[in-house]
């Protein structure tokens, strides 16, 4: 696999998907297409996570990556480049996220397109 192969498998991974219906994370209504690579951050086994998250271990299994399920409505679809994009409403629940866990959580896999106004 060369670069360009790996970089198009990533964007792909972090598109919205089509699940079983699952709570977003955010606006905490049913969802059946979601993006799990917005937001996450690392955690220890058996640490309390925010409502609607999913622990997945790591490794040995002394790490967990907690991963938040975010619906197309709280991250709509770039119309351009078709990968989610980070709205005002996700800015603020990451930062009440923030508050609650005593760090922030990370983020990829959203629109890095170019926008001049907005």
């Amino acid at each position: 696999m060369d670069r360009s192969e790996i970089r198009k498998a990533l964007l792909e991974d972090s598109k919205h998907r089509h699940t079983a219906p699952v709570h977003c994370a955010c606006c905490g209504e049913l969802s059946e297409r979601v993006a799990t690579e917005m937001l996450w951050y690392y955690s220890t086994p058996g640490e309390s996570t925010p409502e609607f998250t999913y622990a997945q271990p790591m490794g040995s299994g002394d790490m967990c990556r907690v991963r938040f399920a975010i619906c197309d409505k709280c991250a709509p679809d770039c119309k351009k480049c078709k990968q989610p994009k980070r709205s005002k409403k996700l800015k603020a629940y990451q930062s009440k996220v923030a508050k609650q866990i005593g760090r922030t959580p990370k983020g990829q896999g959203f629109c890095r397109c170019f926008k001049l106004f907005g």
